[in-house]
């Protein structure tokens, strides 16, 4: 059976916009899963580069006591003291305060006080 002509080409331009329509609607879809995944990227390499700088802190910190630990076996300190479990949860604090602020891109120089606190505890 033969459709008549107008018939066929109406069918044939409705084929042809249908395709049009479905390639544009898969096409935003490949760009929103790509705007996606840039987003997600984005946010995986901020999650390492927080790692790196807190690595990076901790790095220094352990740098820094291992240090004082040298200094003060070398002045003749033997005996081990223990900090309260007050003074450990304020050094810690205070770690983690200097920590927030390296990660915000601030300035972070040596604490005197914080360096003070532990030389009280150690020689306490």
């Amino acid at each position: 059976m033969k459709l008549p002509d107008a018939l066929q080409k109406r069918l044939g331009d409705f084929g042809k916009a249908l395709l049009n329509e479905v390639q544009a609607s898969e096409s935003s879809v490949r760009d929103v899963e790509r705007a996606n995944f840039e987003v997600e990227r984005t946010a995986y390499r901020d999650m390492l580069d927080e790692a790196v700088m807190t690595v990076d802190v901790l790095e220094a910190r352990v740098e820094a006591l291992t240090t004082e630990v040298v200094r003060l076996r070398k002045g003749g300190a033997t005996e081990v003291v223990e900090r309260s479990v007050e003074d450990e949860a304020e050094v810690l604090r205070r770690v983690a305060e200097v920590q927030a602020r390296y990660l915000r891109g601030e300035t972070v120089e040596a604490d005197p006080e914080l360096d003070e606190d532990e030389d009280a505890a150690t020689h306490a």
